[in-house]
């Protein structure tokens, strides 16, 4: 049976292609994959594939919660491959013009006479996950997507294009990413972190994920996106303005305590410490640290609640002898093999938790479940407990 579908035809390069728009529910039900056309197997030479196997994972971890949960969901185009079939010396594909506009453009009908195979050229996973929340939500299948049908050419055009359609393609950084969420809480409250708080307001870089050596920012809004879902935990669903504004005053009190228990720290803040000079000497400067502070909070949070400020300016006192407990030189020998490799600074997942733990010891959160730490006398306004010493 013929399928009519109101187009608009273009051309680009060497390239005609027709721009049209079709329900969700259409699309599910007419649109294949590259795979399944070609019945691709283990055994097939990527030569001969068109574009990269399909992940259903990532479309049900991430792609269908996201159609299924958000209201105001959108995806751009599909881009769709019309591979057409000859039969009595007719194509099965044709476009009956009844406008034109200025610039070659031409409006009109397309017909496709259901002898023809249409799959995803570009969007295959945004495809599968509408098939998918559709089984979920059926009421989707009435929404709309807009397409841009390409006539098949051969294998060989086909792979040029979805490379064309990817190579260019760049994703834009984390922090710009989390700069442009709405709908996230965790990167609401950090963005509002950012402004309330004395150290971090004017000091951060919204647009990279990393600092340059001579870097006027503190931190990363990445990194301190990170430390707010560490300290905060998970969020369910979307919060109230109150509770916002309250999980934004809780955090600020973290980056507040830490600030006065962190010399270099308070210097930044009264301007008196230039954020790159603070790098070239502290690990307190880095995103390891900072992220290894907001998983300390998060224990000192746990295990002691009344008393988590208190377990945290810890990390300030000085021992019998009068050295700091915590030196954050990156000189410090203690460091190395927990957040620096080869002297330089590791910022992974593991040098985070290793580097937590080494906090975590030094101001004794071992003890508070009734535990031992060894280590020379800490002289604290705060506490008297043992704690380990640097090296």
């Amino acid at each position: 049976m013929a399928t009519y579908i109101p187009a608009i035809r273009a051309r680009i390069g060497v390239t005609e292609y027709f721009v049209s728009v079709m329900t969700l529910g259409e699309a599910a039900r007419m649109i294949d994959y590259a795979e399944e056309v070609d019945a691709w197997t283990s055994e097939t030479p990527p030569e001969l594939k068109m574009q990269r196997k399909l992940n259903v994972q990532r479309v049900e971890r991430e792609m269908v919660p996201y159609l299924v949960a958000t209201d105001d969901h959108f995806y751009s185009a599909l881009t769709v491959e019309v591979r057409m079939t000859h039969h009595n010396g007719e194509c099965g594909f044709t476009f009956q013009s009844s406008a034109q506009f200025p610039g070659g453009i031409e409006f009109g009908q397309l017909t496709l006479d259901g002898t023809e195979a249409l799959y995803a050229l570009d969007g295959q996973h945004r495809l599968k996950s509408i098939e998918m929340a559709i089984r979920q939500r059926p009421e989707l299948a009435g929404e709309h997507i807009a397409l841009i049908l390409v006539p098949f050419a051969d294998i060989a055009k086909s792979q040029t294009l979805f490379s064309d359609l990817n190579r260019n393609a760049k994703t834009p950084s984390k922090s710009i990413s989390l700069l442009f969420a709405h709908r996230d809480p965790h990167a609401r409250i950090a963005k509002k972190v950012a402004e309330e708080s004395p150290l971090l307001h004017g000091r951060m870089n919204f647009e990279s994920t990393s600092l340059s050596a001579n870097a006027r920012q503190f931190m990363t809004l990445s990194t301190l996106y990170e430390m707010t879902r560490t300290v905060l935990g998970d969020l369910q669903g979307d919060i109230s303005d109150e509770e916002e504004m309250c999980h934004t005053s809780d955090f600020v009190t973290v980056i507040d305590c830490f600030t006065e228990a962190i010399p270099a720290w308070r210097m930044v803040r009264d301007n008196e410490e230039h954020p790159a000079y603070l790098r070239q000497r502290e690990l307190s400067g880095h995103g390891v640290a900072q992220r290894a502070l907001a998983e300390l909070a998060r224990r000192a949070r746990t295990q002691a609640p009344l008393d988590w400020q208190q377990l945290l300016m810890r990390i300030s006192a000085k021992t019998e002898d009068g050295h700091s407990v915590v030196d954050w030189r990156l000189t410090n020998p203690r460091w190395q093999s927990v957040a620096l490799q080869g002297g330089r600074v590791n910022n992974t997942s593991t040098s985070i938790q290793l580097l937590a733990d080494e906090l975590a010891k030094t101001i004794g959160l071992d003890q508070v479940n009734g535990g031992q730490s060894r280590g020379r006398r800490v002289v604290s306004k705060t506490s008297s407990r043992r704690s380990r010493p640097s090296t």
